[in-house]
């Protein structure tokens, strides 16, 4: 519950006990921080009003030359009381790049060749309503045309950088970090400068980037400016403009800065060639997160056999390099993005993602991704190889080691996902051409055997004439 210091100070004066580590001190005066008990009661008054109402999604597309090929950029509007960073900080950032593509399109004449899709969520803190239900109205489309989700909640909330996502996404996310200039008016600084990669981590929930990473496999990317700790307005009434004003970004540059950087990420998203996903990246992720497998396997004295998913993880280390190398070979042939063997390329890399996807964690089918989900008992914190630490954490081995398995399965289904299809299927992409060469054959058979009976039939004419 949110108190000013005000309202709390009488509350930590009757505090009595043991006193709190000094960590734990603050500067509210006459209060040793005693952490308890004491002999103050507090009563609560708590007014819940339940209403049924409706919720509105507001989607815009600016549709590239491949419409059907989809950057979907997402924010939600809806906030416990004023909102000023969860979510209108977010909410302007989406509004801004709204803004400044559509000033491309009329003053340019700027199409991308993928189409940019803006979605302001409604409903998301009441249980991220509004993005789960297009999530799963729109299940079919999104499977076949997402590109990838980025997620833009709380956009301003401090001064330090950060993102979080599905491991393929970080060349991208490195490259336009480098690209932006840091916003604090420092010459030559960009944000890459003052962000630590290998920050870079495993997305929980708590947002709208939950529905497509977690049930639609769809890359996913959550990013924000933050402070190296939370501010204390967190759902609180001390979220409000004034505090945005006065102390979170009072110059809004800020704001400008975070624009860029999902402006920027979005737009090369929509534009490149070929797309920026580096699944070399996403092996190197997935060794780090087995080991932690591993870790808290042996903090409850458990042995799992890990070989299946180790051997499948180096396999996709290898195909993850072998498809940089094509990434590069088309980059540098001058080919466009519409020419089929681009398409092909980043079909493969734009589907691959879908192939994490399992039964679901047990217990838990919405959470279908077996790299990362929310912790059961984490909140919005996540778990790497989920549907394993939690059967772990729950002391059930058997079922430990069958998610494991069955994660690796899925990985291996990524690896034959990257795989382009060898050059003996190609006829098989040609389903006309047997029964084609069947009808040809049956043709020049019928017309053998007419011309042989004329012939045989013109030869008994002339032998009875004879006769």
């Amino acid at each position: 519950m949110p108190l000013s210091w005000g309202d709390a100070q009488p509350l930590l004066m009757g505090l009595q006990g043991n006193i709190a580590p000094p960590s734990w001190h603050g500067a509210v005066p006459n209060v040793s921080y005693a952490i308890g008990p004491g002999p103050i009661i507090v009563n609560f008054d708590i007014e819940v009003t339940f209403n049924i109402t409706p919720i509105w999604n507001v989607v815009g597309r600016l549709e590239g030359h491949q419409a059907d090929r989809q950057v979907l950029l997402g924010n939600h509007r809806d906030a416990w009381v004023f909102g000023a960073v969860d979510p209108s900080s977010g909410s302007s950032v989406l509004m801004e790049i709204a803004r400044s593509f559509g000033k491309l399109v009329q003053d340019e004449g700027w199409k991308p060749q993928r189409t940019i899709t803006f979605l302001s969520w409604d409903g998301e803190e009441y249980g991220l309503i509004g993005s789960t239900v297009y999530g799963k109205k729109h299940k079919d489309m999104l499977s076949e045309q997402a590109v990838a989700y980025l997620n833009v909640d709380i956009g301003v909330g401090g001064s330090v950088f950060g993102a979080l996502g599905t491991p393929s996404l970080l060349d991208l996310m490195v490259g336009v970090a480098s690209s932006v200039p840091y916003p604090n008016n420092t010459e030559g600084v960009s944000v890459m400068d003052t962000w630590n990669r290998d920050a870079y981590g495993p997305l929980g929930s708590g947002s709208d980037f939950t529905v497509f990473i977690d049930y639609l496999g769809i890359p996913s990317v959550d990013m924000y400016f933050d402070g190296p700790t939370k501010s204390g307005i967190y759902h609180s009434i001390y979220d409000s403009l004034y505090w945005m004003d006065q102390f979170g970004d009072p110059s809004y540059s800020f704001h400008q800065g975070m624009a860029r950087v999902a402006g920027l990420a979005a737009m090369r998203l929509a534009e490149a060639t070929v797309l920026p996903f580096n699944y070399e990246d996403y092996a190197s992720k997935l060794t780090q997160y087995l080991g932690t497998v591993i870790e808290i396997a042996n903090n409850y004295n458990m042995t799992i056999d890990i070989e299946h998913v180790e051997d499948a993880i180096v396999s996709l280390t290898k195909k993850g390099q072998e498809v940089e190398l094509e990434k590069a070979h088309l980059s540098s042939s001058g080919k466009l993005a519409s020419n089929e063997d681009v398409m092909a390329l980043n079909d493969r890399l734009m589907l691959a993602e879908r192939m994490f996807l399992g039964a679901g964690i047990p217990g838990r089918p919405f959470f279908r991704h077996v790299v990362q989900a929310p912790g059961l008992y984490k909140g919005y914190e996540p778990d790497v190889f989920p549907g394993v630490i939690q059967a772990i954490e729950d002391g059930n081995i058997t079922l430990a080691q069958n998610q494991l398995n069955a994660a690796g399965a899925c990985v291996r289904s990524v690896i034959k996902a990257l795989t382009p299809p060898s050059p003996s299927a190609a006829p098989a992409t040609r389903p006309w051409v047997v029964p084609l060469i069947i009808t040809l054959v049956g043709l020049t058979v019928l017309i053998i055997s007419i011309v042989a009976f004329l012939m045989w039939r013109r030869r008994s004419r002339s032998n009875y004439q004879k006769v």
